[in-house]
């Protein structure tokens, strides 16, 4: 695990993350840079597949650290 502005990172890029509120499963594709609301989390950019669409888009939104959790392996 890396330290950044002594903050313990959690995920690593490829790690399969849900959000903690629920939704689809996502993969870790980047950190991105610091939150400059929040000097103190760090932000994940995750991807997903639109499993409703007939062409399985995939999305690809910035969350913060605190919001996403490791997926329980199904």
């Amino acid at each position: 695990m890396n330290y950044n502005m002594g903050y313990m990172e959690t995920f690593a890029i490829g790690d399969i993350v849900v959000l903690k509120s629920g939704g689809p499963t996502m993969t870790v594709k980047s950190k991105s840079f610091v939150d400059p609301t929040n000097m103190n989390q760090n932000t994940f950019v995750c991807t997903w597949f639109d499993t409703n669409s007939f062409s399985r888009e995939t999305h690809d939104a910035v969350f913060p650290e605190l919001t996403l959790k490791i997926a329980v392996a199904k």
